[in-house]
């Protein structure tokens, strides 16, 4: 796990810092992710394992976006299983889902929140980026099958 504690800052673009909570159980593309969400300014703590994570919402850590797998190891909740969870306990948490997989059908009537078709930790940076800038938590799913590219947003 790292966590790094918040300060009163800006990220260098000019946003205001947010805390960022990662669930990934790939711990290189874990390592990714921190670093360029650090790199943006952002306060990260990173986790391979899901009961910490909840563990650390249950604290009191501020947290303003949750980023996760959609889908997870087996014998683990998935990542809307555990978003909700998350939510149950930050009901204006921003969630990002990491989905490698093609659309599913119906996925986006299920999903309240940011789906990001990549494993690019920039792509995934830029996506909390997003989230930040809306209003509160995203009522309805924004699906991105490239963030990199936004001609083909819908």
């Amino acid at each position: 796990m790292h966590v790094k504690l918040a300060e009163d800052r800006k990220c260098p673009l000019g946003e205001m810092m947010a805390s960022v909570v990662v669930l990934e159980d790939d711990r290189a593309l874990l390592s990714r992710i921190s670093r360029e969400l650090d790199v943006a300014g952002h306060d990260v703590a990173g986790f391979s394992e899901w009961a910490p994570m909840l563990n650390l919402l249950d604290t009191g850590f501020p947290c303003d976006v949750f980023v996760t797998e959609l889908s997870r190891p087996p014998g683990t909740p998935n990542g809307h299983a555990l978003a909700q969870m998350a939510r149950a306990r930050r009901p204006r948490l921003e969630i990002i889902y990491i989905d490698r997989s093609p659309a599913s059908p119906g996925l986006d009537d299920l999903l309240a929140g940011i789906v990001v078709q990549s494993r690019s930790a920039p792509d995934i940076a830029a996506a909390v980026s997003e989230a930040l800038a809306s209003d509160g938590p995203l009522p309805k799913p924004v699906s991105r099958s490239k963030l990199s590219n936004p001609g083909q947003h819908p």
